[in-house]
């Protein structure tokens, strides 16, 4: 089974910089969510007041966060199919044209020697291993420090021009909002309820419809006009198809393997079955078998009809998921093939 990791950094009491209000709650609540719901199996976690784990120091400054880049990313040690998670909530900055996350004793006097290029860090996290790298970042808070402005240029080229995915808390020119009536910020917020929502928006495509509409809301809510709106960067474009979270996945995955076989991509289709043992608990043979059936399907010509397309998968889908052969029709009378 496909395991999953993650890296949480939440900073609040910078020494050089303006002090966040909610941005290490944002981290525990994050790290709660991880560990006690989505059931990660490791989520290293680096905040204002953490504990030294195993004799490592584990306040998020500079030299500690550049250690454990380096050291647990210097070798592979995850599959294709695993999942790695880097959630920082803190301040961000833009300096001559690169984008940097602030650790506890960053200097905006001296950014490119005392912040933590994105670059950099996106490029440790694809040393993991996985296909699977999932960068959040809540950290458009620096309010134009040096004339910057906020980041998201540079990280976003990068993502377009590598693979990973990262998510955005609010466009470069936008302010990522604390709010005191919820402690929180809006994004994270918005990011648990979407994420904790059973079925709805397990994959990458829809919690990005979430956001997109819950953040404003939340925003306006307490600070109109205010405005705050978080955005996806996902490449290659199957990405937008991972299952963020396997536990709440049923719904959200079905209908998404049948989008993708609408649009005849069978690496997607490949990918989504994948990702389907991690929301069959009882790992059945029928369930272990859904990639040949997979295979079974034929495109026969570019000419192929989306009905007759949609149709095989169907079919591939119900006996792969119950080793029974009936007709589909009474199965999936609720899909839309239009």
């Amino acid at each position: 089974m496909a395991k999953n990791w993650a890296l949480i950094i939440g900073i609040n009491n910078y020494e050089f910089l303006q002090p966040l209000r909610y941005a290490k709650q944002d981290a525990e609540a994050v790290q709660d969510f991880l560990i006690n719901k989505a059931e990660f199996e490791q989520v290293l976690c680096f905040m204002d007041n953490s504990q030294n784990v195993g004799g490592e120091l584990t306040q998020p400054s500079y030299s500690n966060l550049v250690r454990v880049l380096n050291q647990v990313f210097k070798t592979p040690f995850m599959t294709e199919e695993d999942s790695f998670w880097f959630f920082f909530s803190g301040h961000g900055i833009r300096h001559q044209n690169r984008d940097y996350l602030m650790p506890l004793d960053g200097d905006p006097k001296n950014v490119a020697q005392t912040g933590i290029s994105t670059t950099y860090v996106a490029e440790q996290l694809r040393r993991s291993g996985t296909g699977n790298v999932i960068m959040i970042l809540d950290a458009c808070r620096s309010e134009n420090y040096n004339g910057g402005g906020g980041i998201g240029a540079e990280t976003g080229a990068e993502t377009r021009q590598t693979e990973g995915v990262t998510l955005f808390s609010c466009s470069s020119n936008q302010y990522s909002y604390e709010i005191d009536e919820i402690q929180q910020g809006a994004f994270t917020a918005a990011l648990l309820e979407g994420l904790g929502i059973q079925g709805r928006n397990a994959t990458l495509r829809r919690l990005n419809q979430y956001l997109q509409i819950r953040v404003p809301e939340i925003v306006g809510q307490y600070f109109k006009p205010a405005k705050q709106t978080p955005y996806i960067i996902a490449k290659p474009e199957k990405l937008t198809h991972l299952v963020l979270m396997p536990n709440y996945a049923g719904s959200s995955l079905r209908n998404d393997v049948d989008g993708a076989k609408n649009s005849k991509i069978m690496d997607l289709s490949e990918q989504l079955w994948s990702q389907g043992l991690a929301v069959a608990p009882e790992q059945n043979e029928s369930v272990l078998n859904a990639p040949n059936a997979i295979s079974d399907i034929e495109i026969k010509d570019s000419f192929s009809s989306k009905e007759e397309i949609l149709s095989d998968l169907k079919q591939a889908w119900h006996e792969a998921m119950t080793g029974q052969t009936i007709p589909v029709s009474q199965l999936w009378d609720d899909l839309n093939n239009d």
